[in-house]
């Protein structure tokens, strides 16, 4: 069953404003290296966390619309220049590159005065 993005929408919009979350996807599930499905939700995290690191409400539930979930960090490699990391994959396409900078800007606060 291929998915619609609806789906993919629906899933974004309940996923996206997680702690953490850099993106949500679609594509295969991948379970210790072996395509499980290939119709999966895929919610990008800027790590992965412990259970209980997890805020109140901010699980991925194991399927969402009857589709599996899949928690992945993108796949990234470190630019040669200097520059930020910048994906390899496929996963760059699902990257909220917004939230992220957002992200980036309150983990380094400017310094001193403006």
């Amino acid at each position: 069953m291929m998915m619609s993005d609806s789906v993919w929408l629906r899933a974004r919009r309940a996923f996206l404003p997680f702690h953490g979350v850099v993106g949500v996807g679609w594509g295969p599930k991948v379970t210790r290296g072996k395509v499980v499905t290939q119709n999966a939700i895929i919610v990008f995290v800027e790590r992965k966390l412990a259970a209980a690191e997890i805020r109140d409400g901010e699980h991925v539930p194991p399927t969402f619309e009857g589709y599996p979930s899949d928690v992945r960090v993108p796949r990234l490699v470190p630019d040669p220049k200097g520059a930020r990391d910048r994906c390899l994959t496929a996963d760059v396409r699902w990257i909220d590159w917004q939230k992220l900078d957002r992200m980036w800007h309150e983990q380094h606060p400017p310094r001193g005065p403006r």
